[in-house]
């Protein structure tokens, strides 16, 4: 009986860690998510005509997120090994451990007002350029109209 009981509480843990693992694997997977168009749009400033002092803080900001992504994109393997090994991993408290993880925003330092006036001109000029763009209408339905077949033309040869 007791064997059982046992083996029930392994179960339960067993299903209780898998959980939290899913939780954990989703917030990764979410954080991800919520980071990429802030990433991507930090490398698209980066492309832009910037003035030199704007340029080194949009770099250093990219490395922030590049290190975040690195960090983001290895504890998504991990959780996903370790759900590989759920029926392997002691119970002990890893579930506290895992239910505790946090993802801190990043928070990028101040930047001076003129690092902050140049990428907000460069934001209004592209806004601007958007406004500028219409979407072409997209055919729906094409129709094709068979005409009279009409014999080849002869050539100069009289053939």
């Amino acid at each position: 009986m007791e064997q059982q009981h046992e083996r029930d509480d392994h179960e339960s843990s067993k299903d209780l860690l898998e959980g939290v693992l899913e939780k954990a694997l989703a917030a990764v997977t979410l954080e991800l998510r919520r980071i990429a168009p802030i990433h991507e749009g930090l490398r698209d400033y980066a492309l832009l005509d910037l003035h030199e002092d704007t340029k080194v803080e949009v770099t250093n900001a990219i490395a922030l997120y590049d290190a975040r992504v690195v960090l983001l994109e290895a504890a998504k393997a991990a959780l996903l090994a370790l759900l590989g090994l759920v029926d392997a991993i002691p119970m002990d408290d890893l579930q506290a451990t895992v239910a505790r993880v946090r993802y801190r925003p990043i928070k990028l330092p101040p930047v001076t007002q003129a690092v902050f006036d140049d990428l907000r001109d460069n934001q209004q000029t592209i806004s601007a350029a958007f406004g500028e763009f219409d979407v072409a209408a997209e055919a729906r339905t094409v129709s094709i109209e068979w005409g009279t077949p009409e014999p080849p033309a002869p050539n100069a040869q009289g053939e």
